[in-house]
């Protein structure tokens, strides 16, 4: 469901504000081998 190139499946940190998923993928454009970051997800409960 994520788009492709743009997030590390392999990369991901749960924590209590949420879940944070690598946005580092070295396919996109601005790739930067020397920067690692994080994009939050909230996490939210299915009805």
């Amino acid at each position: 469901m994520l788009p492709d190139y743009r997030y590390q499946n392999r990369s991901i940190v749960v924590l209590k504000d949420g879940l944070y998923i690598c946005d580092s993928h070295y396919k996109r454009d601005d790739y930067d081998e020397n920067v690692w970051s994080f994009q939050r997800f909230d996490l939210v409960k299915k009805k």
